[in-house]
């Protein structure tokens, strides 16, 4: 059962705080972000690293065991506000009724995700596409970070995830890049097309 109420973290979505997270007995660095959404297990977080909005992550809730705005919070949230990159944090995004797995099964197979598992001595990163939500795993199309897509899936215990990240520049990039390989492939296909109803 996670330490900060219920109260609290609702307190933070509705006022659109900055806050600092910390998680214990997963990692000793505090996350700085803005409360999207939360269900009973899991609670998105509009991460800021830097000064700089970097996508989403999802982290359990059992795991929080403080969430502060202290005065530097507040006086960084004035400052992305007044560098005008507040914007850039999707606080329009909640979560479906059927709560956060059921949002990620949604998430468009295009889509690159990070899944985490940070408890100590483990230390798992995966990374990938055409995320499949298992009734107690999850699976991926994994690539290496040279964009070399796997010839098996990824795969972890979803009880072992301690968080999940996605839209952040780091995924974002490979995103972009393989949406330009899809659209090089596409392009040659309609031109082999082509060539092929010339001949005919």
């Amino acid at each position: 059962m996670t330490v900060v109420p219920s109260q609290v973290i609702e307190h933070y979505k509705e006022s659109k705080s900055l806050v600092s997270v910390t998680r214990d007995e997963i990692d000793d660095q505090t996350l700085q972000g803005f409360v999207l959404d939360y269900d009973d297990q899991w609670i998105l977080l509009g991460y800021i690293y830097d000064f700089t909005p970097d996508g989403v992550v999802a982290i359990r809730l059992s795991d929080l065991t403080s969430m502060t705005c202290r005065a530097t919070d507040a006086f960084q949230r004035h400052l992305l506000e007044v560098d005008g990159v507040l914007d850039k944090v999707d606080f329009a995004l909640t979560l479906p009724e059927g709560g956060f797995l059921d949002f990620l099964r949604r998430i468009p197979n295009e889509k690159v995700v990070i899944l985490e598992d940070e408890a100590e001595g483990n230390d798992i990163f995966i990374i990938g596409q055409n995320l499949q939500v298992l009734e107690d795993k999850f699976t991926l199309r994994t690539f290496s970070g040279a964009a070399r897509v796997e010839d098996d899936l990824g795969e972890i215990d979803l009880d072992d995830v301690t968080s999940i990240s996605l839209n952040t520049n780091y995924a974002l990039a490979y995103e972009r890049h393989f949406a330009r390989i899809r659209m090089q492939n596409k392009a040659q296909h309609h031109k082999s097309d082509r060539a092929g109803e010339s001949e005919a």
